[in-house]
């Protein structure tokens, strides 16, 4: 764990984005510098895509144990990867940072307000985007599937992306948040890896659009990893980020150098 968001990347990202808007000649020269310490992260900041590698850490094949719950879509490695469709390398501040270039506003994470007994959901908000998965089957074949057609009810199998109404953005950029440990602040979905978030830890970078619980007490677990969608163990994943929300300024500074999805 890292606190270089408070003391770099923050700075740098928000000092991007102004200068984008201010439209001076150091521009790219800015956007330059803060993509070299941007490991893992690719921007093309004219058609407003972020992507990121990753893998998938779980199997979702084994016949005796066919219901695989999930807490987290996109996490780092070392935290909740036993419960995510797909673990990444990339830093949760690089990716907030990396959408922040692409002209993204960050809002706020969902939560629960205590009252009387009682827990009002808190629903995320930011700018909306879309999140897809890219990977390349056995066979050589390239496949973008969005994140959330990865999952199934364990309950009625019904698929996860049904869940939002047709028109609505099933994700936001919210941003995750800041918290205290040890006398220092620090970035909190870079704390606890979570990047792209299904049940509301209250951390995400990105996040589902509605509230859902990730404790057994509050709502029984539903939410699988579907078998007959998600590739087997291993297998590497480009997450795709894109923003839903046009901002026709943005092209007149060009893109900046985005690698290919191999």
């Amino acid at each position: 764990m890292r606190a270089w968001w408070i003391m770099v990347v923050a700075p740098i990202a928000h000092g991007a984005a102004c200068a984008q808007d201010s439209r001076q000649p150091s521009d790219a020269g800015r956007v330059d510098a803060l993509l070299a310490e941007l490991p893992h992260v690719r921007v093309d900041r004219e058609e407003r895509v972020v992507e990121f590698d990753g893998y998938v850490p779980i199997d979702a094949h084994i016949a005796s144990a066919p219901n695989l719950y999930l807490e987290v879509m996109v996490c780092t490695p070392d935290v909740r990867a036993h419960e995510a469709l797909v673990a990444s390398l990339a830093s949760p501040a690089s990716v907030h940072a990396a959408l922040l270039l692409v002209g993204l506003t960050p809002g706020h994470v969902g939560s629960w307000n205590w009252s009387d007994g009682h827990a009002d959901r808190i629903t995320p908000e930011g700018s909306p985007v879309e999140v897809s998965f890219v990977w390349i089957d056995e066979a050589g074949a390239t496949h973008e599937n969005l994140a959330s057609d990865w999952i199934v009810s364990g309950v009625n199998g019904a698929r996860f992306s049904e869940t939002i109404p047709s028109g609505e953005p099933r994700w936001v950029f919210a941003g995750s948040r800041m918290i205290a440990r040890n006398g220092r602040e620090w970035y909190a979905a870079e704390a606890e890896g979570t990047i792209v978030g299904l049940h509301t830890f209250g951390s995400e970078t990105i996040a589902w659009n509605s509230v859902l619980s990730p404790s057994a007490d509050a709502e029984d677990p539903e939410w699988i990893a579907d078998p007959d969608r998600v590739p087997r163990q291993g297998t590497r994943v480009v997450v795709r980020i894109r923003a839903l929300q046009d901002l026709p300024d943005m092209t007149e500074h060009g893109p900046a150098d985005v690698s290919p999805v191999e």
